[in-house]
C-alpha cells in the first residue's frame, strides 16, 4: 500500500493540499483551488520543502543582531550588533537603514569562512591580471576594498537519482582469416545518490556566479551559531526551495542523464545514449554558505564578482572599456589600416593614369588597370585583416566562467550506487573485405 499512499500524497497541491491535474495546453500541473502551476517532475520535491523563518522574530532572536536594509535595492543583510556596513554590497549605495531583527532568522547550518579578506584580495587582484580591456579603476585599491564577506543563503538538496542508459554494444573476435561481431542490444539502469547539492536563495546574486565558484567541502558544515556572524554579513532567503523546484529538478536530472551516458560495459565498442531518469527521496536543509562578494557598477550596469569564501574559488562578469578596446582593435590591426589607405590611394592614381592615357592618341591603359585591379583585391585582403582584429578582441573581451560540477562533487559516498545491467545478444555480423562494411550473419 505504501506505493499508493505516496502517490495519492504526490496528486496533491503542494501548497493547499487541493487535488492537482495536468493540463495538456500548457504542460503544467495545475491545481483548480489555489491557482498554482508546476512543471512535471517537481511535485515531489514541493511535498518535502518546508518553509523556514516566516515568524516574527522574538526576544531571544534580536538580541545580538540587526538588520541591515538597502533603501535602493532593497536587499537585506543581518550581521551582530557591531558590525556595521557604509554601502550596499550589491549595489554600492550609502542609503542603508539599520534596525532591530523583524523576522525569525534560523539556518539549520553554517559553512565558516576560512579565506580572509586580504587572501580575497589577492585572489581578486590575481584574476584580475587578464582583464586588459577593463576600466582603470577596476583593480584600484578602493575598489578592491569593497569586498564584502557574505554568509549567502543556500538550499542544499539530498536526493536519490535513477538513470536509464540505452545502446549498442559490439563483441569483436577473429577467427582465422575472418572477423566477427557480436551486436548486443545495452541497457544500464543507475541508481546513485547526492548530497548537499548547493542552490542559492538570493534574488540579488547570479546563480551562474555562485555555481562557478562551486564546490564547497560541505565535511565541514556546522550546526548554526550566532558565533560565526561577527565581522560578516547573512543575507536572507528570498527563493524557497519550493521556488526554485523547476532548476533543482532540471539540474539533478541533468546529473542523472550524465551518469548514464558514462557508465562503462564490457565492449570493444560501445554505443550508449541517454534513455531517461528521474530524481526523488527529496531532502533539504537551510544552509549559510561563505562568499566574499564585490559589485562594480559602470556605464549604468552592475557587474558581480564572487570568491568562495572557504576554497578561495574566483570568479567574476568583468565590465570593459569601450576606449580601450576600440584602442586595442586599432592598435593590433594598424598594418591593415596603413595597407587599406595604400591601396585606396594606388585605386586613385592608376583611375587618374587610366583617363589620362585614354585621352591620348594610342595610348594603352592596360598596366594601370591592372595596377587598380591589384589595389582593389589588396584592399579587400587589408579589410578583412581589420575585420578579424575586431572579431580577435571581441573574442578576448568574452568572459566565460566556470559552469557547476559534475556530479561526481556530490555523491553521497555513505549510500551505495546500483547499476543493473540488462544486455541482450541481437546478433553476429562478420566483415566484408571487399566492401569494407560489416554484414549480418544469415
Amino acid at each position: 500500500m505504501a506505493i499508493w499512499d505516496d502517490v495519492a500524497k504526490a496528486s496533491l497541491c503542494p501548497t493547499c493540499g487541493a487535488p492537482i491535474t495536468y493540463d495538456p495546453s500548457s504542460g503544467k500541473i495545475r491545481c483548480s483551488s489555489c491557482g498554482g502551476s508546476y512543471a512535471p517532475g517537481t511535485i515531489s520535491l514541493l511535498s518535502k520543502s518546508d518553509i523556514k523563518d516566516t515568524g516574527d522574530a522574538n526576544e531571544s532572536d534580536d538580541s545580538t543582531r540587526k538588520e541591515i536594509v538597502c533603501d535602493s535595492c532593497g536587499a537585506m543583510l543581518i550581521t551582530d550588533e557591531n558590525t556595521s556596513a557604509t554601502f550596499c554590497a550589491f549595489c554600492g549605495s550609502p542609503s542603508l537603514i539599520t534596525r532591530r531583527l523583524t523576522r525569525e532568522f534560523r539556518p539549520d547550518m553554517v559553512l565558516p569562512f576560512k579565506v580572509t579578506k586580504d587572501q580575497a584580495k589577492a585572489k581578486f587582484l590575481e584574476w584580475a591580471k587578464g582583464c586588459k580591456y577593463a576600466p582603470g579603476d577596476f583593480t584600484s585599491a578602493k575598489n578592491v576594498e569593497k569586498l564584502t564577506g557574505l554568509y549567502v543563503p543556500f538550499w542544499l538538496i539530498d536526493a536519490k537519482c535513477h538513470a536509464v542508459g540505452v545502446g549498442t554494444g559490439y563483441k569483436v573476435d577473429k577467427e582465422g582469416y575472418e572477423m566477427r561481431r557480436a551486436q548486443y542490444s545495452v541497457e544500464r539502469d543507475t541508481t546513485f545518490y547526492v548530497k548537499h547539492v548547493p542552490f542559492d536563495g538570493s534574488r540579488a546574486i547570479s546563480d551562474r556566479l555562485m555555481e562557478a565558484i562551486e564546490p564547497f567541502d560541505m565535511s565541514e558544515l556546522r550546526a548554526y551559531s550566532d558565533d560565526y556572524l561577527p565581522g560578516f554579513f547573512a543575507e536572507r532567503f528570498d527563493l524557497t526551495a519550493l521556488d526554485m523546484a523547476e532548476r533543482i529538478e532540471s539540474r539533478l536530472s541533468g546529473y542523472a542523464r550524465n551518469v548514464a551516458e558514462t557508465v562503462n560495459a564490457p565492449y570493444e565498442d560501445l554505443r550508449l545514449r541517454f534513455g531517461s531518469s528521474y530524481v526523488e527521496d527529496y531532502r533539504q536543509l537551510y544552509a549559510l554558505i561563505p562568499v566574499w562578494f564585490m559589485n562594480y557598477r559602470y556605464e549604468g550596469i552592475n557587474y558581480s564578482f564572487a570568491v568562495n569564501g572557504q576554497t578561495g574559488e574566483a570568479a567574476g562578469d568583468i565590465p570593459y572599456s569601450k576606449y580601450k578596446k576600440v584602442f586595442a582593435v586599432l592598435r593590433s590591426s594598424i598594418g591593415g589600416v596603413l595597407g587599406t589607405l595604400a591601396s585606396v590611394l594606388v585605386f586613385i592614381l592608376s583611375v587618374i593614369a587610366i583617363v589620362m592615357n585614354m585621352s591620348k592618341e594610342n595610348g594603352s591603359a592596360g598596366i594601370y588597370i591592372l595596377t587598380a585591379a591589384c589595389s582593389i583585391v589588396a584592399s579587400y585582403f587589408c579589410i578583412r585583416h581589420i575585420l578579424r582584429a575586431g572579431r580577435d578582441a571581441a573574442f578576448t573581451a568574452t568572459n566565460p566562467i566556470d559552469t557547476a560540477p559534475t556530479a561526481e562533487a556530490y555523491y553521497d559516498t555513505a549510500k551505495s550506487a546500483t547499476v543493473e545491467e540488462k544486455d541482450k545478444f541481437i546478433g553476429m555480423e562478420v566483415f566484408d573485405v571487399a566492401n569494407g562494411k560489416w554484414k549480418p550473419v544469415c
